[in-house]
């Protein structure tokens, strides 16, 4: 009666790690092999240049651009009121018309059904805002120090 036991236990404890553990680690890995655009999402691209990807945030700078909530996280996801938060800060420090910000944000707000919630990628504003800056002298400086950091960040291991 006793072997049985042990040997019960022994069975649904070697189960458990398999189901739970070696499974979805050798999932994720093997996905990630398979598909490696949709684990990062698709890639970003500025003047040709790969600057990021969709679903891993690129921290550019607080000053001028938009961040994300929580940047331990990695995650360039935000909720569509607290980027118009940002909208906020970035139109009383740097005077980007407030109007063109909110429509940015508009633009690339979408409804997530499993959240509930309307989200915002900030990687796709920030590019945006880019753009803005390059066509506008008045904000080359921000557009300088958004591209030195872009620069930086494909230099190091960031990818």
């Amino acid at each position: 009666m006793r072997i049985n036991v042990a040997h019960a236990v022994f069975v649904v404890l070697v189960s458990f790690i398999i189901v739970s553990v070696a499974l979805p680690i050798s999932l994720y890995y093997i996905s990630l092999l398979a598909f490696p655009n949709q684990a990062k999402g698709d890639p970003l691209y500025y003047n040709g240049t790969l600057v990021g990807y969709k679903y891993v945030y690129i921290n550019i700078s607080s000053t001028g651009f938009f961040n994300a909530s929580a940047t331990y996280y990695m995650s360039p996801i935000v909720t569509e009121s607290y980027a118009m938060q940002q909208v906020k800060v970035l139109n009383e420090s740097c005077h980007i018309p407030y109007t063109y910000l909110v429509s940015l944000v508009k633009n690339y707000t979408y409804y997530d059904p499993l959240a509930g919630k309307r989200l915002v990628n900030v990687n796709l504003l920030n590019l945006a805002l880019l753009k803005y800056y390059s066509e506008n002298p008045r904000f080359h400086q921000l557009y300088r120090f958004g591209i030195e950091r872009i620069r930086s960040l494909n230099y190091s291991a960031y990818f």
